[in-house]
């Protein structure tokens, strides 16, 4: 049960759903990133406690901790990686001079980053994909049946998870360079308007991106390791 003095940014790592309930109430997660949930309420003449049943609501189906590894890894490939390229897509877009309406060093600079943004998380998702994943469902799969199981390259599944989580640091360096660069424009009036849309999408995708390290880091990937140890070579 989430309480009036939750963060919203905490409320997002722990709950996907926090932007769509956010949205439903017509909340700014942009402008309200680092506020009390109650405090937001109180400002927009919001009843807490129907806000605190739509996240009880929500949870009871979407308890991530009962889910198995194995529908976990694919909800995250099917809905959260799926989604997250989709919107980094969108945000690059957003920066054509046709779109955004005006040019500047900074916009540049910007630019530039995201689309280092974009290489960091194709990466991220493709060692996942391609190197970690698979990897979990063998080993339910061999849980399931009691075979032996395979050696993986990696030695241990330890070392996939932490470079992935370590690719997170980078991930949310280039995040915050962003946020301050589009900060920076929405404070020059001729850029406010432009600045602050960019701005608003950027953060959506740091919202989506602070949740799922919360649930790799906190549920799959302890789990993970646990499981590694209970099987057999």
């Amino acid at each position: 049960m989430i309480e009036k003095e939750k963060i919203i940014l905490e409320l997002i790592k722990e709950y996907r759903y926090t932007l769509d309930i956010l949205n439903t109430y017509k909340i700014d997660y942009s402008s309200s990133k680092h506020i009390p949930i109650g405090t937001i309420c109180d400002r927009n003449g919001i009843v807490f406690e129907k806000i605190q049943q739509d996240f009880i609501n929500r949870h009871k189906s979407l308890e991530y901790d009962q889910w198995s590894l194995d529908a976990l890894v694919e909800h995250i490939i099917h809905h959260h990686h799926l989604h997250l390229t989709q919107q980094i897509i969108r945000l690059l877009r957003l920066f054509n001079k046709k779109n955004v309406g005006f040019d500047s060093e900074t916009l540049i600079e910007t630019e530039n980053i995201c689309y280092d943004l974009a290489n960091q998380l194709a990466t991220h998702i493709e060692k996942k994909e391609l190197i970690l994943y698979p990897f979990i469902k063998e080993m339910v799969s061999v849980q399931k049946s009691g075979m032996l199981l395979t050696f993986p390259k990696f030695a241990t599944v330890t070392n996939p998870i932490f470079n992935i989580e370590k690719e997170y640091t980078a991930i949310k360096s280039s995040l915050e360079k962003i946020d301050l660069l589009l900060q920076s424009l929405s404070n020059t009036p001729a850029f406010a308007k432009p600045a602050l849309y960019l701005l608003t999408k950027s953060r959506e995708i740091e919202a989506v991106i602070q949740h799922y390290a919360f649930v790799e880091q906190n549920i799959l990937h302890p789990k993970t390791i646990d499981l590694e140890k209970k099987l057999t070579w």
